[in-house]
């Protein structure tokens, strides 16, 4: 083996051996630990990026490399470790996933003692003087930390007991002048620091104070408290320090500073109780003497940018349960909140099945339609997943200002760029620890939450340092939402200020987030800089809202709806920013498609909340109300689906929402609105009037009685979707439109009802069926034979059940219909309908027009309930209604039995395991003949009775004597098979009945009493006997041991 792996055979050869190595066992590892020394040493580069990108030399390399992760994880041997110690120093490698992945594999599969003499290996290595610095740091990072985890804790304090003293040597050492030698001197004391903070993360302070304190202070008058003290001493000096070397490499720097306050954080939570520890250690700053935390921790060179569209799961079901939790309260508490069906990009032009969206997806089940309405139009003019196929360009819009339970502690974070920062977690624990070790009374701010609000308030902070604080926050809101109100108005401010970038990016939406959990699950203090601050942010979510794919701007218009609905009193949205987006203007046509439906979409959002159309003291920058209403119709007009519809809908919002007695104003709104319909109808444009019309009826009716004339006179002309939808609106205010069936016949009824197009029948039934009082017998009659020929057998139930409902009525209010042989006949077809609900909705109809009494509803079944039509159901639906008849009994909801099974009490049963009695069957429990017996007085009562016996007590069929039937004769007789032990008490809690005693001989002379005495006791079948369980099936039966199922009682 060793030849095989010998300097000057190829690496490609070399690799088919080591994929052989780990069958070769521990002893056949450590025979060629040198040979795979040699491979690191003489054939592996000394940079793994040294070698070409995809060729062949880095594949050779990348499977050796694996090869050996393969052999260290399988045979565990530390010799494999220190042999891939050279590869592991390279933080940046190629294969860095994959190395992580083993070296996890590998410590998680060590035993306690392996994990103890592989620490040790990594001590030794981070103690000895001629390993590099880099290779250090990595071994303490990737092996020696989780390590120590691995360890029980008599291992984890006997490894500290032996290292304890070099580790603090190493952080109390001060830094060289020399550069070379200061950054190693950094890079190994972000290292100690490391180990001493899982020294503290893992034993208790009692054991560090007792057993580790002693070998650093072996000193008779040892307080205990010395390791701490030099640890915190040094850590605090450390976090604070600035190195003012711009030479030194400045993630070295940060890491020096965070592994410093990360131990720091360790050893407080182990050993402080007093809170003044952690708000002097980890909050309080001295600029004056360059004593910085937050500058420290944070790159404050680095630029963060944030994506718009992302998949954390976190912040998705946040937005999702805001919206649930708002759903909830629209449909329990009121309904005044009514949003445009389009907002979800739902019933609209824009309607495509949107279910496969997971970003954020959720759609109101309110919005849906309603049974019966009629599906509106659709396009098919966009992929699924691409709304707007448009680069939205630079905003140029004018940028004025105008004025769930939350989530528990241990909720996960995302793992975006900023929660990826190595003091997150720890700065996270520490907020954690605060809030559940101090209590705080109602008002009271406590000393390190000011210290941050300061910090974060300070224009003299790095914006970095402001966002890492403000992810901290994000992180947490439970802990900060009892002093939102100290933190609302900063926030905002940072949030929609350049430094955040631009768009409505996973930042800005999980601000929005916080600030909506704190709205809704605290009563905040608005005050008038909370109000202007407020404004600017909802303002700012208006500019951000348009984004070409459909689901991200759903979800855009989600958060903007409940922010609406949630701060209504407390914002002044500038409607500038709707002008801007409704009269957008671009080259590109998707672009323009795009603002006018956001802006529609804003604009009915704030409508549907109470808030005006039109503010005289805040709108005067969007020009007047004349003119924003010609703004807002103009869309009207817009030659696109997307975009008309949505304006005629946020119209008749309008019109919905002005009060009671309108203003002048209100007044010119509508004769404006209603101009710019008749001039489509003018136009015969009757697709497009018909749809606005159809919008806006659906929140306001009233406005369509002004255009039925319109609409009558183009039905005929009509055909398909827009013939439907113009019954449709007739449908809407079908009562209210005079003579409107004689309008109907105008339009060919009879056409209508006949012709094959399902949509215009079914609607055309529900005009018919809303219009029923108004009508007169003879108008009923025109139309009556029609859908009798036409719609017993509709292929589409919603047809067939209007259908019947025309019936019912019919049968119930005009006699002469209700005498009509086919009338009955016709709803009696019913019984036989397909669907279940039909066929259920007449059998009640019927049922409560038949006698309640039994002898007159059977004869009403015989003389008014048949016909050859339902000839085969007739049997069984004659049946049900003489059953239906039960329900009227006060019996009928009464339980048979009062208690349940497993409160029963079982008796034990007396058998005759004679052989010829052996195969004979018993009487069913509740059977005719048992209740026949026992009314007779049989005198052989407490026995389970036998029906195969010489003198029967039931009836044969074939070639035996007719056996009486008389009870009083059968009573005499006894065929009773089981001897019952009568109980104490009588069944299901009644009073215990008096039992005769079972006869001296029963059956035949020949089988005498003693016989009896040979049967054992049984129970039920599960409730097993002791010491019968060892005894086998065929040893039972030798017995004469039968199962039987015991009756309860």
């Amino acid at each position: 083996m060793a030849n095989l792996l010998a300097r000057y055979v190829p690496l490609s050869q070399k690799n088919e051996v080591l994929a052989v190595v780990p069958l070769l066992g521990y002893a056949g590892v450590d025979m060629v630990k040198q040979q795979l020394l040699d491979i690191v040493t003489y054939d592996f580069p000394l940079n793994s990026k040294e070698l070409p990108a995809s060729s062949v030399m880095q594949a050779t390399y990348l499977d050796a490399v694996r090869h050996l992760l393969v052999i260290l994880e399988q045979t565990r041997r530390i010799s494999v470790l220190e042999v891939l110690f050279p590869v592991l120093r390279e933080r940046d490698h190629v294969a860095a996933k994959e190395i992580e992945v083993r070296v996890k594999r590998f410590v998680d599969a060590l035993s306690d003692d392996q994990a103890k003499a592989a620490f040790d290996a990594c001590m030794e290595v981070f103690r000895g003087s001629s390993h590099p610095t880099d290779l250090k740091a990595v071994v303490v990072e990737q092996f020696a930390v989780p390590l120590v985890h691995k360890m029980s804790v008599s291992n984890q304090m006997d490894v500290f007991r032996r290292n304890i003293v070099h580790l603090l040597d190493v952080v109390a050492a001060g830094l060289p002048v020399a550069l070379e030698e200061r950054e190693k001197t950094i890079i190994t004391k972000s290292a100690a620091f490391k180990i001493l903070e899982s020294m503290y993360d893992v034993l208790p302070a009692e054991t560090v104070r007792s057993r580790v304190n002693s070998v650093f202070c072996d000193k008779p008058d040892a307080k205990g408290n010395e390791l701490t003290a030099a640890v915190m001493r040094a850590t605090h000096l450390v976090k604070t320090e600035k190195v003012a070397d711009s030479l030194l490499s400045k993630p070295v720097l940060r890491d020096y500073h965070c592994s410093a306050l990360r131990a720091l954080a360790a050893v407080v939570i182990c050993t402080q109780t007093k809170e003044d520890f952690f708000y002097v250690f980890f909050f309080k700053e001295n600029p004056d003497k360059g004593e910085l935390i937050w500058e420290n921790i944070v790159p404050l060179d680095h630029k963060y940018t944030f994506e718009v569209e992302t998949n954390f799961p976190v912040a998705k079901e946040a937005v999702q349960s805001l919206i649930g939790d708002s759903y909830a309260k629209t449909t329990t508490r009121s309904k005044d909140v009514r949003y445009i069906s389009s907002e979800y990009l739902k019933d609209s032009s824009l309607s495509q099945d949107l279910s496969f969206f997971t970003f954020f997806a959720n759609v109101n089940p309110a919005h849906a339609p309603a049974a019966g309405d009629v599906a509106p139009m659709q396009t098919d003019d966009f992929a699924a997943d691409q709304l707007f196929d448009v680069a939205l360009p630079e905003n140029k819009l004018t940028n004025s200002k105008s004025a769930a339970v939350p989530k528990p502690s241990s909720s996960p974070i995302e793992l975006d760029e900023l929660n990826e920062h190595p003091c997150m977690p720890v700065m996270l624990k520490l907020v954690d620890h605060i809030t559940t070790k101090f209590k705080y009374a109602p008002g009271e701010v406590p000393k390190w939450m000011t210290e941050l609000n300061n910090k974060f308030c300070s224009p003299s902070t790095h914006e970095n340092v402001k966002l890492f604080i403000l992810k901290l926050i994000i992180n947490r809101p439970s802990v900060f939402e009892h002093w939102a109100n100290m933190w609302l108005h900063p926030i905002v401010e940072f949030v929609i200020s350049p430094v955040c970038g631009t768009g409505f990016h996973y930042f800005l939406r999980d601000t929005c987030v916080l600030i909506l959990r704190w709205l809704h699950f605290k009563k905040l203090t608005i005050s008038h800089e909370d109000t202007a601050a407020l404004s600017d942010f909802i303002n700012h979510l208006f500019r951000c809202t348009p984004f070409p794919k459909r689901a991200v701007l759903r979800s855009n218009l989600d958060i903007i709806k409940l922010f609406v609905e949630n701060c209504k009193g407390n914002i002044v949205p500038n409607k500038r920013i709707i002008v801007d987006f409704l009269t957008y203007a671009n080259k590109n046509e998707k672009a323009q498609k795009l603002f006018r439906f956001v802006g529609l979409q804003i604009l009915g959002v704030l409508v549907a909340n109470g808030l005006p159309v039109y503010d005289p003291l805040y709108d005067t920058d969007a020009g007047s109300y004349f003119k924003f209403c010609e703004v807002l119709l103009s869309n009207l007009g817009y030659p696109s689906r997307e975009v008309f519809p949505t304006a005629a809908e946020v119209c008749g919002l309008i019109l919905q929402k002005r009060p009671v007695q309108p203003s002048a104003a209100d007044s010119q709104f509508e004769d404006m609105l209603a101009k710019k319909i008749l001039a489509m109808f003018n136009k015969s444009d009757f697709g497009q009037a018909l749809q606005c019309l159809e919008k806006i009826g659906a929140n306001y009716p009233v406005f369509l009685h002004q255009f039925f004339v319109r609409v009558f006179a183009a039905i005929p002309v009509l055909a398909g979707e827009l013939k439907t939808l113009a019954l449709t609106l007739v449908k809407w205010c079908a009562e209210s439109i005079p003579q409107v069936f004689q309008k109907l016949e105008s339009v060919k009824l009879d056409d209508l009802l006949r012709h094959r197009d399902t949509p215009t029948q079914f609607v055309t039934l529900k005009i018919l069926y809303e219009i029923l009082p108004s009508l007169t017998v003879t108008e009923i009659g025109s139309f009556f034979d029609t859908i009798i020929d036409v719609f017993p057998a509709h292929p589409v139930a919603e047809c067939r059940q209007t259908y019947y409902d025309i019936l019912c009525w019919c049968f119930e209010k005009h006699l002469s219909l209700r005498t009509s042989g086919r009338t009955r006949a016709s709803l009696l077809r019913g019984i036989a309908d397909t669907s279940p609900e039909i066929r259920e909705k007449i059998f009640a109809f019927w049922d409560a027009h038949t006698p309640a009494e039994i002898v007159p509803r059977l004869t009403a079944i015989f003389s008014d309930l048949y016909t050859r039509e339902i000839e085969d159901h007739w049997l069984s639906f004659c049946t049900n209604m003489l059953l239906n008849t039960t329900k009227l009994t006060h019996d009928y909801e009464r339980t048979l039995f009062d208690k349940p099974l497993s409160e029963c009490q079982f008796h034990d049963l007396k058998i005759n395991p004679s052989w010829e009695y052996r195969s004979h069957s018993m009487t069913p429990m509740f059977s005719s003949q048992s209740q026949e017996t026992n009314e007779g007085g049989d005198s052989s009562g407490g026995m389970i009775r036998a029906t195969l016996e010489n003198q029967l007590q039931f009836s044969l069929t074939q070639n035996m004597p007719m056996v009486s039937l008389d009870p009083s004769q059968s009573a005499q007789r006894t065929t009773l098979l089981f001897h019952f032990v009568p109980p104490t008490t009588g069944s299901f809690g009644s009073a215990a009945t008096a039992v005769m005693p079972p006869p001296p001989v029963f059956g035949k002379a020949q089988f005498v009493a003693s016989q009896e005495d040979r049967g054992p006791r049984v129970r039920r079948r599960f409730a097993s006997t002791p010491g019968n369980h060892s005894r086998t099936t065929e040893e039972k039966e030798a017995a004469g041991e039968f199962p039987v199922e015991a009756g309860r009682t």
